[in-house]
């Protein structure tokens, strides 16, 4: 480990959390078991607790928009409005789950119950970016706020389908921008 690491660990920058899902979790397949991993992380972590956002990123890709994303979420929070900042897929009821940002709120009122939900359904498929999908819809009716991202800059490949992530054409971005404006309608409905 670099002395940098050590530095940063021992001086409180850096925190390393573990824990083992239990076999019920497991069974449940992988969007539940992602889930999991962030209910233990927002649980157990000293510094998600006074966090008024948490930033999920998957641990297979590099984000390289990640400084617009942090200015972005200090800009809402200027707001005093509670946010989802992620990015939509565009062929579906779906939201990109390798990099997504929420009000802590949203992980309390809405994420988790979600997921306490999922576990008393047994033996159904489930993809988690479905669920985060239709959690933002009900968040936005609660009177919040959805941002579409447009499209964030990554390195890395998806852990389900092997592909690397592409995207930064023109065309993606007006994409991002009539989504954005669809679901945010939802408040004038």
């Amino acid at each position: 480990m670099s002395q940098n690491w050590k530095k940063n660990i021992g001086g409180g920058r850096v925190e390393i959390l573990s824990f083992i899902s239990s076999p019920e979790v497991r069974s449940k397949g992988k969007g539940f078991g992602e889930q999991d991993i962030i209910r233990q992380a927002v649980m157990s972590s000293s510094h998600l607790k006074d966090a008024d956002y948490i930033i999920k990123i998957t641990g297979r890709i590099k984000v390289l928009s990640i400084n617009y994303l942090i200015n972005l979420i200090i800009k809402k929070s200027a707001k005093k409005k509670k946010w989802v900042i992620a990015e939509k897929l565009f062929n579906g009821h779906w939201i990109h789950s390798y990099c997504f940002a929420a009000h802590k709120d949203f992980f309390d009122a809405k994420f988790f119950n979600e997921m306490q939900k999922l576990s008393e359904i047994e033996g159904k498929e489930y993809a988690f970016e479905q669920s985060l999908y239709k959690l933002v819809i009900e968040w936005t009716k609660s009177n919040y706020f959805f941002h579409v991202l447009f499209p964030i800059q990554v390195n890395g490949y998806c852990g389900g389908l092997g592909h690397s992530y592409k995207r930064n054409s023109i065309k993606d971005y007006i994409k991002c921008f009539i989504e954005a404006f669809k679901i945010n309608m939802i408040h004038s409905l």
